[in-house]
């Protein structure tokens, strides 16, 4: 079993959301309140790049993890939101808790570097091809809403 993480780094802030939702919130203190992509399928998204990239064919090896830092809270899990799904601060000892009960393997220096200088060329690109990426990013969550509102 192998961890793909989606860091979130939020202070001062509340969040709101569900799995289902593309939009979640986030409102600070102060009153403002802003809107950002659901950060499940931020990662699902990057775990099916990964796999494309890493040409890995075993999906089932993979849990997702959202991780918020900072001192954001999810005021309260919204249905649909598995609680070992996303996590905040306070959550810390149970993703430990997480991953002794998976007996995690890391990965060797060999490993991470092989992943290292595969994934690096995609680091190194031009502004076009990050708006390029921003757009398929954007259909992809297209795609996986009409696909799962097809009841």
């Amino acid at each position: 079993m192998k961890y793909v993480f989606e860091v979130k780094n939020y202070d001062n802030c509340i969040i709101f959301g569900s799995r289902n939702q593309q939009q979640w919130t986030k409102k600070f203190r102060n009153g403002n309140i802003f809107s950002f992509d659901n950060p499940i399928n931020q990662n699902l998204y990057h775990l099916d790049e990964l796999k494309n990239q890493l040409q890995v064919k075993k999906y089932n090896l993979y849990r997702l993890i959202v991780i918020f830092v900072g001192n954001a809270e999810i005021k309260s899990y919204i249905p649909n939101i598995d609680s070992n799904f996303v996590l905040t601060k306070s959550d810390y000892s149970r993703l430990n808790y997480l991953i002794k009960e998976n007996n995690i393997e890391l990965l060797s220096n060999s490993e991470v570097d092989e992943i290292y200088y595969k994934l690096k060329p995609y680091s190194e690109v031009s502004e076009l091809v990050k708006l390029n990426h921003r757009n398929r990013a954007k259909c992809y969550k297209y795609l996986n809403d009409v696909s799962n509102n097809t009841d």
